[in-house]
């Protein structure tokens, strides 16, 4: 009696295991459909839109002169210091001196 109980319960589980599986197919491809039909619909609305209107910062005023302090420059890189001192058990009587 108790192993009847005990195969019905893991009957049940693999059961849910399949169901829950199945249902992450299927969300899984409801969305995928849904971005591409919405990939397919904005593809031409993204041919006409002006890059410039998407790109630009809010406020910044594209100037024909190309002044410089519409565009101003991005920031560099800090500078690192990849040359290290050899360890010790490295150094030669040349490098201790």
């Amino acid at each position: 009696m108790i192993a009847d109980a005990v195969n019905a319960v893991i009957a049940l589980g693999w059961a849910l295991a399949a169901w829950i599986v199945l249902a992450a197919a299927v969300a899984t491809l409801a969305l995928y459909a849904v971005t591409v039909i919405v990939w397919t619909l904005l593809r031409p609305l993204r041919a006409v839109w002006p890059r410039r209107a998407v790109c630009a910062p809010a406020g910044a005023s594209r100037s024909p002169t190309g002044d410089s302090r519409d565009h101003p420059e991005p920031p560099r890189p800090a500078q690192r210091h990849t040359t290290h001192p050899a360890p010790t058990w490295a150094r030669t009587d040349k490098d201790a001196a």
